[in-house]
């Protein structure tokens, strides 16, 4: 009898499934061949080519089939383009919902003309040159509107839209999460997020706002009549959870989370006239009536001012801050930009001095907010600064002059008028394919980049388990005797020692040894104890087949002819049952998935930041998450069941058309 060795028979079931692949698709696409007749069929058909050719005929299996290689193709090429930073953090965009609507401007505000836009962290506010107020962007429920005098709607408001239907307004300003409008008669109204964990009344505008004199004394004013009495607003710079109003008349007021911000105002600008103001981390930076720049507090925006913005030459007539850094234009049409540069926005082609018309309009200030924009002399857009989510990518029509004459920006969205209103263009970030999770970080990127993971656990801690068993089952079945008894009950030990608990035990001991246990190292820790735990039902069936095929002729031939035993198990035999082992395998692939996710689920598998699909799902524990941000643990858990419900159809397949009887037992 012809002896065929194991990489024969493995490349013999390649071609012929890829064979059948095409086949299937020919016939798809192109039409049906002449069928061959029945003998036909099985002179030229070996044993391996009638299982391939069972197994192709099984819808079910081939459609398993090419959605786990669609998986494996998303997880493993995927991860080559998508990248997971799994040290991002960005709470501006945590727990933003799925899909692309950030960037997408109402229909009814271009068409009417665009007099303003104001742009937050997941959500934009724009006005038309009729003065109608329109809203737009991801997660834009749960807002709480606070009107003049201080009366706060109720937070159970569930269409942010509904807050602006009525309104009519003639100038918008964003913080992080809430918006101020102006009013026609100009007066201002806020909206914003307000939750029952998160609220410094910075959506409400203050009728008893408790401020500091000059003199360091404490008094209250009624912020609604001190804008009536001064003529208006002058200014109004938002921040996270905190609100300032400059009036006409250069009063400063700040509400709202004002402890990260200790600051006596009054007494910093005793004498002093403020007309524009921006955030930093640990200082307010404000543009004087006379140009100048004064800053409060401390950090490296107040550290680094440039001395031509203290002197009388200053000449400043606009400001921008980031977390780090300030940028101011001067009245000749230079810049001026100092900070720590963390982003580089420092960074800007020097080839623009002189020719900067005007700066972007933004939310200034914010810890995410990492890039300016310009609009230049002769029309274009210029932006510089961080590159994340294609905030500088400016389009080339706009790049090239396209009489731009405002730009409006946030932490990564960008909007760019001409002087009549209308929209010439946006770039930036537009959305999350599968949302975001609770640091901000993108999902759809984790899912990629955890699949990967997942998917080479289960396979490595199968190649393990498939070499053990193959080895000791076969060994086993082949001497028999002694050696068979030995290698059964010490098969019989391992399987009863539980997974999960040995699993958790050796985790929490590996983190009292090492703390810096890292996620390579833990990784190597599950594959081999999943793989060496794994092996003993393959061994026992190993076992039970070549039992049989011992006796069988070409084995005793074989032995009649001084074959070593090693070569005769491992050349001769385990070839002959290689389809349990194939079917074995991929049962057990999907069984290890099922085990690395439930192990990671519970924390002791892979840890995070690194993403798994396993400890993805660990946010589903909590109730909040399972209701309001589904994304984070639904799309994970619909990869991981595709995959696992895949191998295991593919599996059942092979073993159908190894041995049919299989389905009717």
């Amino acid at each position: 009898m012809k002896k065929r060795n194991l990489f024969q028979n493995i490349k013999e079931i390649l071609i012929v499934i890829g064979r059948a692949i095409k086949s299937a698709f020919r016939r798809t696409f192109f039409g049906t061949r002449k069928e061959m007749t029945l003998l036909e069929e099985e002179a030229v058909q070996s044993p391996l080519k009638v299982t391939a050719k069972k197994f192709i005929k099984n819808k079910l299996a081939i459609t398993g089939l090419v959605v786990f290689l669609s998986v494996i193709l998303f997880c493993f090429v995927g991860s080559i383009f998508v990248k997971a930073d799994i040290y991002y953090v960005n709470k501006t965009q945590a727990n933003t919902g799925p899909g692309f609507s950030l960037l997408s401007v109402p229909k009814e505000l271009q068409a009417n003309g665009i007099l303003d836009i104001a742009v937050a962290a997941t959500y934009s506010v724009g006005i038309d040159k009729q003065n109608n107020v329109y809203i737009w962007g991801i997660d834009i429920n749960d807002m709480a509107e606070a009107f003049p005098g201080g009366g706060a709607a109720p937070t159970d408001i569930k269409r942010g839209k509904e807050l602006v239907k009525d309104l009519k307004a003639t100038r918008v300003w964003s913080g992080n999460e809430h918006f101020i409008l102006e009013q026609m008669d100009g007066s201002l109204v806020s909206f914003g997020l307000v939750t029952e964990t998160i609220s410094f009344n910075h959506t409400t505008i203050p009728t008893n706002l408790a401020v500091k004199n000059a003199m360091g004394m404490t008094t209250y004013v009624n912020v609604v009549d001190a804008i009536a009495q001064d003529g208006g607003v002058l200014e109004v710079i938002g921040e996270n959870q905190v609100t300032m109003v400059i009036t006409k008349k250069n009063r400063v007021f700040m509400w709202g989370n004002t402890a990260k911000r200790p600051y006596n105002i009054a007494i910093a600008l005793k004498n002093l006239k403020a007309v524009s103001a921006g955030f930093s981390r640990e200082n307010i930076t404000f543009l004087l009536d006379s140009g100048k720049i004064k800053v409060v507090g401390t950090g490296s925006v107040a550290s680094n001012i440039p001395e031509v913005l203290l002197g009388d030459d200053a000449r400043g007539k606009q400001l921008i801050t980031t977390a780090g850094s300030a940028v101011v234009l001067r009245d000749d049409g230079t810049i001026v930009a100092w900070g720590d540069n963390l982003s580089k926005e420092l960074d800007f082609d020097p080839r623009i001095q002189g020719h900067v018309v005007k700066l972007s309009k933004a939310a200034v200030g914010s810890d995410n907010y990492q890039h300016f924009s310009a609009v230049l002399d002769d029309g274009s857009v210029y932006s510089w600064g961080s590159t994340t989510y294609g905030a500088i990518k400016v389009p080339k029509a706009l790049a090239n002059g396209t009489k731009a004459a405002h730009v409006y920006s946030s932490f990564f969205q960008n909007y760019a008028t001409d002087a009549d209103g209308k929209l010439l263009g946006t770039w930036g970030l537009k959305g999350h394919l599968f949302g975001t999770d609770e640091y901000g970080r993108d999902v759809f990127a984790r899912v990629i980049n955890g699949g990967r993971i997942s998917l080479t656990i289960g396979l490595i801690a199968v190649i393990i388990s498939t070499t053990i068993g193959i080895i000791i089952g076969g060994i086993s079945g082949f001497y028999g005797g002694k050696v068979d008894i030995l290698l059964m009950r010490f098969a019989e030990i391992v399987g009863s020692i539980p997974f999960f608990p040995l699993a958790m035990t050796l985790s929490a001991i590996l983190n009292q040894v090492n703390p810096n246990f890292d996620t390579t190292d833990r990784m190597i820790m599950i594959m081999v104890i999943l793989g060496v735990l794994s092996w003993t039902g393959l061994a026992a069936l190993i076992r039970a087949q070549i039992l049989s095929e011992r006796e069988k002729e070409f084995v005793v031939a074989a032995k009649a002819l001084g074959v070593r035993s090693r070569a005769i198990i491992f050349k001769h035999i385990i070839p002959n049952v290689l389809t349990i082992i194939i079917i074995n395998a991929t049962l057990s692939y999907a069984s290890s998935l099922l085990t690395e996710s439930g192990l990671s689920f519970l924390g002791f598998g892979v840890q995070l930041p690194a993403p798994s699909w396993g400890n993805m799902l660990s946010g589903a524990q909590e109730m909040d998450v399972i209701k309001s941000s589904w994304w984070r643990w639904v799309f994970p858990s619909i990869f991981l069941c595709i995959s696992t419900i895949s191998i295991n159809v593919i599996g059942d397949a092979i073993r159908d058309a190894v041995d049919p009887r299989s389905r009717e037992r």
